[in-house]
């Protein structure tokens, strides 16, 4: 039996969701005094703050579960996730298809360059059923930052 290939290269970030990301984001980088990953941020469906924290980096977020009839989110902090690096995500991809393991199609995200264009941001690819009711792993490749 030949050896498989490395789907991934590190953990990312892990993301806990809260109900508001500010106030443990600024106890992380105010008075234990960690490094910002990235700051709060605002987009229509999440608020998240990066923190480093060693190796890896640890997401305060806010991701609102949309309905038609109002915006939820948890009442109470928990793990939403884990992100993994991939090695390169067309190679990662091809490795999931091999492996029968359930992904999502990549999702690509937008942002803008500080001279006003925009191209994709970072890239998801959700892995089905790897982290139990509730939690998700995804795959999130990087284009810029």
């Amino acid at each position: 039996m030949s050896a498989l290939a490395a789907i991934v290269k590190c953990v990312d970030h892990v993301v806990i969701q809260v109900e508001d990301p500010e106030p443990l984001f600024s106890l992380f980088t105010g008075p234990l005094d960690l490094p910002v990953a990235w700051p709060i941020q605002r987009g229509d469906w999440y608020t998240s703050g990066g923190i480093c924290v060693g190796n890896a980096c640890l997401e305060i977020a806010e991701i609102a579960h949309i309905d038609r009839r109002r915006r939820r989110v948890a009442r109470n902090a928990h793990l939403l996730g884990i992100a993994l690096l991939p090695i390169g995500l067309d190679a990662s991809l091809r490795e999931l298809v091999m492996r029968g393991i359930p992904h999502s199609l990549p999702v690509p995200h937008f942002g803008e360059h500080a001279d006003g264009t925009r191209s994709v941001r970072w890239t998801n690819v959700l892995l089905g059923g790897l982290a139990g009711e509730g939690g998700s792993i995804l795959l999130r490749s990087r284009w810029w930052t």
